[in-house]
């Protein structure tokens, strides 16, 4: 609810030209974020038991409920247009904003469907050949590392990208990846292949990928934005994890493993390039 709501104030704020510059600048506050508690997390491992780390970041959590109330502008409100559109233009639009809709949910779907089954494989292959014991020390540096090489192609790559490829073109570049990420532990295996794929993943869906999305709804008009926004980010999510949490269960029951969850991964990554490039017409026209 808070992400949803933070993109719907951003988007109320800033221009389509000025959110390809600053978003995935803006986002990039995520991933430092996220450094910062990776490294913060290995330091208080010598001091605090996991119920302790719960309860620290509870308490930050908790502390940035306070932030918004420091002097954060509400969002401006949109004037309604005195010209109202013909019947039929009015017809068009409603019918295009639907597909377009109906497009967005099926991205946002497969999206989380992917990244669920990426973080499956990854952390079954993790468990597998690490001791329980350095679990936490190896989690906390990974993270730190995921997160410091998301910061740099989020400030580095991120705004160049939406500039010159646009944000249709952009949403292709995670699908490609996963798709390469996913034929390496195919083809070669082992946990070093699942930390690539898992690398490529978190580098990029929560960087780039999310830039690229959060873009998606600025052709909407206000009233669509605060209407659909808040559905969309949480039925795509949930539904997206359902659908890949079902899917780990089933190759659990036929007794499938990681490289034949691989194949599910290059095939979903084919379905999210398709959807990403599709909506391009739909972007354009509204």
């Amino acid at each position: 609810m808070a992400v949803a709501q933070f993109w719907r104030l951003l988007t109320s704020v800033f221009t389509v030209q000025s959110a390809k510059r600053f978003f995935a600048q803006i986002g990039a506050a995520g991933a430092l974020g996220a450094m910062v508690g990776a490294a913060a997390a290995e330091v208080a491992r010598h001091w605090l038991e996991p119920e302790g780390l719960l309860r620290l970041g509870g308490l930050v959590l908790a502390a940035t409920a306070l932030v918004p109330r420091l002097g954060l502008p509400p969002p401006t409100r949109m004037r309604r247009s005195s010209r109202r559109q013909p019947v039929e233009q009015r017809r068009e639009t409603l019918a295009s904003t639907r597909q377009y809709l109906g497009r967005l949910l099926v991205l946002l779907v497969v999206t989380a469907t992917a990244a669920t089954l990426v973080d499956f494989a990854f952390k079954t292959s993790v468990e597998a050949e690490i001791p329980s014991a350095e679990l936490v020390p190896f989690f906390a540096r990974f993270y730190f590392a995921l997160n410091l090489l998301s910061l740099l192609v989020q400030v580095g790559l991120a705004p160049l990208l939406l500039r010159t490829l646009g944000v249709t073109r952009v949403l292709a570049v995670l699908p490609v990846a996963l798709a390469l990420g996913a034929g390496g532990a195919i083809l070669v295996g082992g946990i070093a292949a699942a930390i690539a794929l898992r690398g490529v993943d978190g580098s990029l869906r929560q960087s780039l990928h999310r830039s690229a999305i959060e873009l998606l709804y600025f052709p909407l008009s206000p009233a669509a934005r605060k209407r659909y926004k808040g559905s969309l980010d949480a039925v795509g999510q949930r539904s997206g994890q359902v659908v890949g949490s079902l899917a780990i269960m089933g190759a659990a029951v036929v007794g499938l493993g990681i490289r034949e969850l691989s194949f599910v991964i290059v095939g979903l990554a084919m379905v999210l390039g398709y959807v990403a490039l599709s909506l391009r017409r739909g972007y354009v026209d509204l």
